[in-house]
């Protein structure tokens, strides 16, 4: 099973421990009268001694995660950490993360909509101002259908049978699609339609693509 690591630090700051040393025998030597002059000495060598810098401790924790859940647990590991960080002994403590990386993946904006919404034709103007890549998931799986391969042959006899192709399929068919593309913006139409839909997004696609947003195109069914 393919997994990624899942990496962050946590760093807090530890008490400079020689600066409170000494002001806890300054205080003692007060307690015990040890004189005017020594405690008068003991304050103004504080004054004009700076504490030492806190120290800061980092610890690295790693995670193994399976590809099945590595979607999910992305989701997930944000909110944890919150909580976490609230736990005695961890206040003021900070999560290090590594730089982001998104910018480096292509990115895949989701457009969705009933029949007649309008996705191909805004698809379409996004394509001419900003140099988007549109790919329509039926669209991939009618060419397929029609390559004769035994892929497209399997994805015939679903649709023969009124069935639903496997979503792996279907994310796949866009994986491949954008790769041959070689570009770095990409429109997909008419996909997810559903949570089980994403989730086969999420399983298949992992991190290697950076979903940017998505747009819901939303009309009354008698305006479309």
């Amino acid at each position: 099973l393919r997994a990624a690591i899942a990496s962050f630090r946590i760093m807090r700051l530890t008490p400079p421990m020689g600066f409170c040393a000494f002001r806890r025998r300054l205080a003692g030597a007060a307690v015990a009268g040890a004189g005017t002059a020594v405690c008068s000495l003991g304050l103004t060598h504080a004054q004009i001694v700076e504490p030492p810098a806190q120290k800061k401790t980092i610890q690295e924790v790693s995670l193994l995660v399976d590809s099945k859940v590595e979607g999910d647990f992305y989701h997930w590991l944000p909110g944890y950490l919150k909580k976490l960080l609230e736990l005695p002994g961890l206040l003021g403590a900070k999560v290090l993360q590594p730089a982001s990386r998104e910018a480096d993946k292509p990115s895949v904006v989701f457009v969705l909509g009933g029949p007649g919404a309008g996705k191909g034709t805004q698809c379409a103007k996004m394509v001419d101002e900003y140099g988007y890549v549109h790919l329509s998931a039926g669209d991939l799986l009618r060419a397929e259908k029609a390559s004769g391969s035994a892929q497209g042959k399997m994805i015939a006899e679903y649709i023969k049978e009124g069935k639903i192709v496997p979503v792996e399929v279907t994310v796949k068919l866009l994986i491949d699609a954008m790769a041959s593309d070689g570009g770095k913006r990409f429109l997909v139409d008419g996909f997810p339609r559903n949570t089980n839909n994403l989730s086969g997004w999420h399983k298949v696609a992992g991190s290697g693509l950076h979903v940017a947003g998505g747009l819901v195109y939303d009309f009354p069914e008698e305006v479309m």
